[in-house]
């Protein structure tokens, strides 16, 4: 009698198959819910780390400017030098091959009378740009206060 106790004991301590099968399903329509969404995640992830260095780009243009508001034409290299940047920041669609010269640059826009300004631009997938950070921010409030522009 002990015996076949033990034995009931083993055979219902196992998973059915069915039961293995249904979890494999929720898995597997789980996975295709996140595959589906996954282009979209990576797509604003990228957008959100370009913002992010256009925002760093953007405060180190008005630091430079402010300690030295003769500057003709403000360069990512000039902000690199003199330190107020650590690295040169790069969007997150520029090739990721080191030695080939990249088609997708943050330009500085520091004209004369008009606001400062940071652009994400792709040469080769205009798509792929991120624009203008003034126009993501809607940081056109600032201008009516006559804050953010070059004052050359």
């Amino acid at each position: 009698m002990i015996k076949m106790r033990l034995k009931l004991k083993k055979q219902n301590s196992a998973f059915t198959l069915i039961e293995l099968m249904v979890v494999v399903a929720i898995i597997g329509i789980l996975l295709s819910i996140a595959a589906f969404n996954y282009p979209k995640l990576l797509r604003n992830l990228k957008k959100k780390a370009c913002i992010s260095n256009m925002r760093t780009i953007y405060g180190a243009s008005q630091l430079a400017l402010m300690e030295n508001p003769t500057l003709p034409n403000l360069k990512l290299k000039f902000l690199v030098d003199k330190k107020y940047l650590r690295t040169r920041p790069v969007c997150p669609h520029a090739p990721k091959k080191p030695g080939i010269s990249s088609s997708v640059f943050y330009a500085i826009l520091d004209s004369v009378g008009k606001p400062l300004d940071i652009k994400c631009v792709n040469k080769i997938n205009s798509k792929d740009a991120h624009g203008s950070l003034r126009k993501i921010l809607n940081m056109a409030a600032d201008d009516s206060n006559g804050n953010g522009s070059n004052s050359n």
